[in-house]
């Protein structure tokens, strides 16, 4: 009985891992570093175990674990200030290689996406990002009104970009196949760098940052500012990013 017990006690912790675990990714896949501090290369997977390097961001390395789910780590990875809502990143320690290097990683701020491009006087707009990684398919014009209209681009992997023409411009990315801690990375990095470029609305961003609801698979994060409403939607591995200006 005791032996009974103890095996369903395991089964439970393997089914409890996988489906808290992120799941876009398997042995042998090449993965984008997405910390913009960089992401420390550890011996174990463990923050208790010696440092070996600290891989920037954009850096890609390849899994080589494969039991890539057996270390979990929660990480409070967002509190900018009292009246900003914390995140907690849930994720797990995973064996990579980098060249000749090996070694453990946190899966929290790794991603099959590539990085957005940023640096100290521009970040790249959304059209911008999947004009240069992802193929073109389809491009659209569907007219609603006089003077207002949408146009759609389609490209490889099902991923879309919308830009609404009317009196309040909106766009729109699509973002299907992507983890939960994926989506909130990568548009925490397009709003922070947004932010950062508009130095005096900085504080407004982050005064204003609201995570309305947060759970495995659903996750809804806005902000408003003085000129444009930012948004993320998440939902069963689809991640829709918003932008809303005034003129």
């Amino acid at each position: 009985m005791k032996n009974i017990q103890v095996l369903i006690v395991v089964i439970f912790s393997i089914l409890f891992q996988t489906a808290n675990a992120n799941l876009n990714y398997q042995y042998g896949d090449t993965l984008t570093v997405w910390a913009t501090s960089g992401l420390n290369m550890r011996e174990g997977p463990g923050t208790d175990f010696p440092k070996i390097t600290k891989l920037e961001y954009g850096t890609s390395v390849q899994v080589i674990d494969n039991y890539i789910h057996s270390t979990p780590l929660d990480l409070n990875v967002f509190k900018r200030n009292k009246k900003t809502d914390a995140f907690t990143m849930h994720g797990f320690w995973v064996r990579v290689k980098i060249g000749r290097q090996e070694g453990y990683v946190f899966d929290g701020y790794l991603s099959k996406l590539p990085v957005l491009n940023i640096d100290n006087e521009h970040c790249e707009e959304l059209l911008e990002y999947a004009q240069r990684e992802f193929v073109l398919i389809s491009e659209q014009k569907v007219s609603i009104a006089p003077d207002t209209y949408t146009l759609i681009y389609n490209f490889e992997n099902n991923l879309k970009f919308e830009r609404a023409v009317k009196k309040s411009p909106e766009i729109i990315l699509t973002i299907p196949n992507i983890s939960r801690n994926e989506a909130f990375v990568f548009f925490n990095i397009f709003i922070d760098w947004k932010a950062s470029l508009n130095k005096k609305d900085y504080e407004s961003y982050y005064s204003k940052y609201r995570i309305i609801y947060n759970s495995k698979n659903k996750m809804e994060v806005q902000i408003g500012t003085s000129e444009c409403d930012f948004s993320l939607k998440y939902k069963n591995g689809t991640a829709v990013i918003s932008v809303s200006c005034s003129c």
